[in-house]
């Protein structure tokens, strides 16, 4: 996901699509739009999911809800 600033609308409307990724590479342009690394935040937060970097993006793999 590059699409510089608007990732703070789409993260926030996560609903329940998120439940069906299973891998994520985004680059935040919080320079662009205040609020897109938070925004991810609470997106994954009820998730498990390893995290790295790849140059200008962070890459979320093996995104599972968390079981309550």
């Amino acid at each position: 996901m590059d699409i510089e600033g608007s990732e703070l609308e789409v993260l926030n409307a996560h609903g329940s699509w998120i439940d069906s990724v299973m891998a994520l590479i985004i680059e935040l342009h919080d320079r662009f739009q205040s609020g897109c690394s938070e925004a991810l935040a609470r997106a994954i937060g009820a998730h498990s999911y390893d995290r790295s970097r790849s140059g200008e993006s962070m890459v979320i793999t093996n995104l599972k809800r968390i079981a309550t």
